[in-house]
């Protein structure tokens, strides 16, 4: 528990939250008729870790490249941890645009998910954060990541260049346009949208509204 407290401090020090500059077209696009309830619904297509079948729901928008996001990353894992008999967690992008790699980190994770990776690459983007987020081209850094987990490096790098990865992010980022996101992480717990968890405690306290 002293380790998450601990976590929770740093990612207070760090301040805040990545905010969104609103300079991407492509934020500007709204699906016309859909609404928040089925925006926040579970799909076929989700990025899902933990049990399925939970009663409780936490769908994290988030950014490979954004720094609050890699803070808040080992207090998520440990949630999905300590709560995995009751919760799941989805994860969504939404790669803010004053970040310049985050959307080649996102195709590189859509690109692993179809190796069925996603969640063991999602871990090595936020762990090595540091290191990929200061090269030009952090694509090649992802093929070697890709290539730790045993996967086709050559399948990879096609399948992250695939305009259906990409589109899969240009979705993400239209429904969080219509969700009014300003900033990563953002967490909804079963629909709602929540004040960002630091602790084991502070998810907990929360997750006891919906019991």
């Amino acid at each position: 528990m002293k380790r998450l407290l601990i976590i929770g401090g740093v990612v207070l020090l760090l301040g805040g939250l990545g905010i969104l500059i609103l300079n991407d077209e492509e934020l500007t696009i709204i699906e016309v008729g859909k609404n928040n309830e089925e925006i926040l619904s579970i799909k076929s297509d989700d990025w899902i870790k933990g049990n399925e079948a939970g009663k409780l729901t936490l769908v994290e928008y988030s950014d490979f490249e954004c720094p609050a996001c890699g803070a808040y990353y080992p207090i998520v894992k440990t949630i999905g941890e300590e709560f995995k008999e009751d919760l799941r967690i989805i994860y969504r992008h939404y790669p803010l645009p004053q970040h310049t790699r985050a959307k080649e980190a996102a195709y590189a994770a859509e690109a692993v998910g179809k190796q069925g990776k996603f969640w063991e690459m999602h871990d090595l983007l936020f762990l090595n954060q540091n290191s990929w987020n200061v090269l030009n081209e952090p694509m090649n850094e992802f093929s070697k990541y890709a290539g730790q987990l045993g996967l086709n490096t050559e399948q990879f790098l096609i399948d992250a260049n695939d305009v259906k990865s990409k589109n899969r992010i240009l979705h993400d980022l239209k429904e969080g346009g219509v969700l009014k996101l300003f900033s990563t992480p953002t967490f909804y717990l079963n629909g709602k949208i929540i004040e960002n968890p630091t602790t084991i405690e502070h998810i907990s306290n929360l997750m006891k509204d919906f019991d």
